[in-house]
């Protein structure tokens, strides 16, 4: 059965933002890395977090937008089961991905803190207000 036209045409538009911006992402970022002849960390794990759901969105969402519009797509057993394998491993990527994001930006903010700290540590040393 299919669903609201207008909730049809709003997920519409969010899956292809969706596309749109995470293929944006991947192009701004190789084209980054391929005109300064490197890639940073912290590009190449944005990369793969936007390639990750590109990939979501490409096999699964686009594939409920289709549903919700009223069309029907019949798989076989080994066709589903291929589906769901495909949706969570791409999902279980993101999410690590996004872990590995998460720590990196971790371990770069506690290193130049400990920097900022020995850094004010010399300059309390110097300070205007002995």
């Amino acid at each position: 059965m299919a669903e609201h036209p207008v909730q049809v045409v709003l997920y519409g538009l969010l899956v292809s933002c969706g596309i749109f911006g995470n293929t944006l992402v991947i192009w701004i970022a190789a084209d980054s890395s391929m005109d300064n002849r490197y890639l940073a960390s912290s590009d190449l794990i944005l990369m793969n977090i936007a390639l990750a759901n590109l990939l979501l969105s490409l096999s699964r969402n686009t594939l409920l937008l289709f549903f919700d519009a009223g069309y029907t797509v019949s798989f076989t057993d080994v066709g589903c089961r291929m589906m769901m394998f495909i949706w969570t491993w791409l999902r279980s990527a993101s999410i690590w991905v996004t872990l590995s994001l998460s720590i990196f930006h971790f371990v770069t903010i506690r290193t130049s803190r400990t920097m900022l700290q020995k850094l004010l540590s010399v300059n309390n040393s110097f300070s205007l207000f002995q």
